[in-house]
């Protein structure tokens, strides 16, 4: 796969907008965050509309009066820093619960059992 300034934007698992119908139902849970003025704000919506379509898990929250990345300025947008990443830890907590995974995929959390 390229990488860099090489990449093919048109590559559905680098603008997962672009994804067929197919793909988007093999996605594991989706959890979007925008700032409703953000310039990506419009492909968070239409991705949440796109799960939802096809059955996949999906939650958007949108913030107001941040940017993008905004978690990455947590003097800035200290409260709602911290609260979309207790929004992160609660989705990751229900929606990526050990049990859920593959047990065939071995996590650092869970390294694989020696026969």
């Amino acid at each position: 796969m390229a990488q860099g300034a090489d990449a093919d934007a048109t590559d559905p698992l680098i603008s997962p907008l672009l994804a067929s119908h197919d793909m988007l139902r093999q996605f594991a849970p989706v959890h979007l965050l925008a700032d409703k003025d953000e310039p990506l704000m419009a492909d968070s919506e239409e991705m949440f509309r796109r799960c939802c379509r096809v059955g996949v898990p999906a939650e958007l929250k949108v913030f107001e009066n941040t940017h993008h990345v905004f978690q990455m300025n947590p003097i800035v947008f200290r409260a709602k820093a911290r609260d979309s990443m207790n929004r992160l830890n609660q989705f990751f907590s229900a929606k990526w619960q050990p049990d859920t995974l593959d047990p065939s995929v071995a996590t650092a959390a869970s390294p694989p059992q020696e026969s």
